[in-house]
């Protein structure tokens, strides 16, 4: 105990910035508690600056100031999930502003099933790429616009997974030959024609505000490794 005591003396004149070279006649021990630094959400303007946003966001999902005080930590942003065909709803963004957090939309394609002799009812990438929701997404971007306020879009995550409608797997998958550029697979040609044409009618209508989300699924070792479905690719 005596000899610790004694090597950390020099440590602590060092500290100090060598204001005095007498030690304390009582060596003192040194006692470091942890700390929590908390992070503001960006502020909140209607027409920010996202240059000046990059960074790591601390992020929940159905966690509350509560949660909050449990963490030590500030949420910049709460996650929701939007059922396609559902109109924009500017209460639950509106009320997670009022908290200081900024929205990230989960926005969920669901295949409408109209009939046997529609043709789209399976494809759900090609009728949003052949503009057959161009209404529904134009009067959604009109009103996400309208909202002012930033917020995150989400939408097709995990598109490299083969667990949802919108996924390049169930829209084509390897076959190269039946859409767009033969030479390339078309499920990931549809997702990316899709995503872009959602994307260019929100430029279309103003809606800047939005900020959108590119969230492919981190594929493990030996499932859905094909070459085709690499996200890198």
């Amino acid at each position: 105990m005596r000899l610790r005591n004694l090597f950390i003396i020099p440590i602590l004149i060092l500290l100090t910035g060598c204001a005095s070279l007498t030690p304390p006649s009582q060596p003192s021990t040194l006692t470091v508690e942890p700390t929590l630094t908390v992070v503001p959400s960006p502020t909140l303007a209607p027409t920010p600056d996202y240059a000046s946003w990059p960074g790591v966001y601390f992020g929940g999902f159905q966690a509350g100031r509560d949660v909050e005080q449990q963490l030590g930590q500030k949420f910049a942003i709460q996650l929701y999930y939007h059922q396609w065909d559902s109109p924009f709803s500017a209460g639950a963004f509106s009320g997670n502003m009022e908290n200081g957090w900024i929205t990230e939309s989960t926005w969920e394609y669901k295949a409408t099933l109209t009939g046997v002799d529609d043709p789209y009812a399976l494809q759900p990438l090609k009728a949003v790429a052949d503009g057959k929701k161009d209404d529904y997404i134009r009067e959604f971007a009109r009103d996400a616009g309208a909202f002012g306020q930033p917020l995150f879009l989400r939408w097709g995550h995990e598109m490299n997974g083969d667990w949802y409608i919108w996924s390049g797997t169930k829209n084509g998958g390897a076959v190269p030959d039946k859409y767009g550029d033969p030479l390339k697979p078309d499920g990931p040609e549809l997702f990316v024609d899709a995503y872009r044409h959602i994307y260019a009618i929100f430029q279309e209508e103003k809606a800047t505000n939005v900020l959108w989300v590119w969230c492919p699924n981190i594929l493990m070792e030996g499932k859905l490794g094909e070459a085709w479905n690499e996200i890198g690719n």
